[in-house]
C-alpha cells in the first residue's frame, strides 16, 4: 500500500471500513503513531501476519514483510495482544523426537522410548533366528500394502470428518488447532516415507537368496536398518493415531462435558 498516510487517512479508514489491505511494516507503525485508541491484535499464522486496530473497526492489515513477533515491540504492551495460531507446529523433526523421547521427566521420556525399544529389540532378535531375504522380501511387500491403505483411509477420514469437528475459535486461538493440522501432516509424511522405503526394501530383496541377514555383509545390513527404519515409523504413526485420535481427543470431550454438567448444575439447581 503506497499512500500517503495522515490523519486524513486515518478518518478514511474508519469512514469505508476498507477491509483488507496488504501493508509494509513501516506503514503499519505510522498508522499506529496516528490513532488514538492504542489497543491492537497481532494475528500471526505461519508465515503470515495480521494487524487488527481497535480504533479501525473493519480494517483489517495484512503485513508483507513480517518477520518475528519482536517487529511489534513498537506498541506498548499493555495495549497489544498478541495470537500466534501456529505456535505449536513444530517441525517433522520435532515431531519424531516428541514421538520417541517425549515426556515432562526422565523417567516419562525413558518409558515411551522403552515402549518402541522392546518391540524393536524383538523384531531384530527374530529376524536373526529366522529371517532370510525371501521371508523379509514378504514383511516389505505386507507393509508396503498395509501402510498405503492406511494412507488412503487416513486422508479420506482428516478430510472427510474430523477437520469439521475441530473447527472451533478457542482451538484456533491457543494454537491447537494449527497443532492439530500439523500432525495430521506428519503422520501423512511418516506413512508416505514408510512406503518409499519399504519400496527400497522389496527392490533390494527382489533377488532372493536363503542366508541368514544378520552377518557382516553390506547388503544384509541394508535390509536390517531398512526393516528396523520402516518398522519404527509404522509403531509411530500407530501410537500417534492411538493418542492423537482416542486418547486426547477423549479428554478433551470428557473435560467438555464436566464443564457442561456443573453449568447445568448450577442453573437447574440439580
Amino acid at each position: 500500500m503506497k499512500v500517503v498516510i495522515d490523519k486524513g487517512f486515518i478518518e478514511t479508514l474508519k469512514a469505508t471500513k476498507g477491509g483488507l489491505l496488504k501493508v509494509e511494516l513501516e506503514e503499519v507503525k505510522t498508522i499506529y503513531k496516528f490513532l488514538d485508541d492504542k489497543s491492537c491484535r497481532v494475528l500471526l499464522m505461519h508465515d503470515m501476519c495480521f494487524v487488527l486496530f481497535k480504533e479501525l473497526s473493519g480494517v483489517e492489515f495484512a503485513v508483507e514483510n513480517y518477520r518475528k513477533e519482536a517487529d511489534f515491540s513498537f506498541v506498548d504492551k499493555a495495549h497489544i495482544e498478541v495470537v500466534n495460531v501456529s505456535k505449536k507446529d513444530g517441525n517433522y523433526f520435532k515431531f519424531v523426537i516428541d514421538e520417541l523421547f517425549q515426556g515432562s521427566a526422565i523417567v516419562s521420556r525413558v518409558m515411551r522410548f522403552g515402549k518402541i525399544l522392546l518391540p524393536l529389540v524383538i523384531l531384530n532378535v527374530l529376524g536373526y533366528m529366522y529371517a532370510d531375504s525371501n521371508s523379509i522380501n514378504e514383511v516389505f511387500s505386507g507393509l508396503l500394502t498395509a501402510v498405503s491403505i492406511f494412507i488412503a483411509v487416513f486422508s479420506l477420514f482428516v478430510t472427510s470428518h474430523d477437520y469439521l469437528t475441530r473447527k472451533r475459535l478457542a482451538l484456533f486461538e491457543r494454537g491447537q488447532l494449527s497443532y492439530y493440522f500439523a500432525i495430521d501432516k506428519y503422520i501423512t509424511q511418516t506413512g508416505i516415507f514408510a512406503i518409499l522405503f519399504s519400496i527400497y526394501g522389496l527392490i533390494i530383496t527382489s533377488g532372493g537368496g536363503n542366508g541368514k541377514l544378520y552377518e557382516s555383509d553390506i547388503h544384509n545390513i541394508i535390509i536390517v536398518a531398512l526393516l528396523n527404519i520402516v518398522f519404527i515409523m509404522v509403531y509411530i504413526i500407530l501410537r500417534s493415531l492411538v493418542e492423537f485420535y482416542i486418547v486426547r481427543p477423549g479428554k478433551f470431550i470428557m473435560a467438555d462435558l464436566k464443564s457442561e454438567s456443573v453449568r447445568n448444575y448450577w442453573k437447574n439447581g440439580k
